[in-house]
């Protein structure tokens, strides 16, 4: 059986935007090229603007957004494909049930589900979407959902782009054969860094 019972719906659901935030148009330019790439990973620790400046992008967009806020809690793969399944029913979407019935199979493997999982976005995705994967660093010491996303994130539908969010590096095993084959765009904590005159406007509107 999957764990459908477990799952808590905010945790699909993107997190609330600060009313009063600072504008960084250097930032959302960068995280705008990621419509341009199957895989962005933005990494850097608590207090550099990830969520915030993944919501601002968002907010701008006119195309479907999933979004999957991770935890410690979902290290276990068949939750956490439970959970990856789901992010796409939401919306008003139910590109994830097909998927989430190959996953209450006993007999079905997590390969399976995932290939199911593929298939339905290939199929019913008709414009450019985007998977927002927050608080990733949860899963970095999961060798077996690492793998999964791998393969997950190498058979990806071209209008289908993942943005990842991390607080430590991400070490997919494809992923110098990514950066080779131009397929990833990376985005550090000097990237996110504020600027002297970012930090200068953000004094002044407090």
């Amino acid at each position: 059986m999957t764990n459908r019972n477990q799952i808590i719906l905010s945790k699909l659901t993107p997190p609330a935007q600060r009313s009063a935030i600072l504008a960084r148009p250097r930032v959302q330019n960068l995280l705008s090229q990621s419509l341009a790439y199957p895989l962005t990973v933005v990494v850097g620790e608590t207090g550099y603007g990830k969520t915030t400046s993944a919501l601002t992008l968002t907010q701008s967009l006119d195309i479907p957004v999933f979004w999957y806020t991770v935890s410690p809690n979902e290290r276990d793969p068949r939750l956490f494909l439970t959970y990856l399944c789901s992010a796409f029913n939401q919306g008003g979407k139910k590109l994830g049930q097909p998927a989430l019935r190959v996953l209450e199979d006993s007999q079905s493997g997590f390969q399976e589900c995932l290939i199911t999982l593929l298939n339905s976005l290939c199929s019913g995705l008709t414009q450019s979407s985007l998977l927002m994967l927050d608080d990733f660093q949860s899963m970095i010491d999961s060798d077996e959902i690492l793998k999964m996303m791998d393969w997950f994130i190498d058979n990806l539908p071209v209008n289908l782009h993942i943005i990842i969010l991390s607080r430590l590096p991400l070490d997919f095993p494809s992923m110098n054969r990514w950066r080779i084959q131009g397929k990833l765009l990376e985005i550090d904590k000097d990237s996110l860094s504020f600027t002297p005159d970012e930090t200068l406007q953000l004094y002044n509107s407090t």
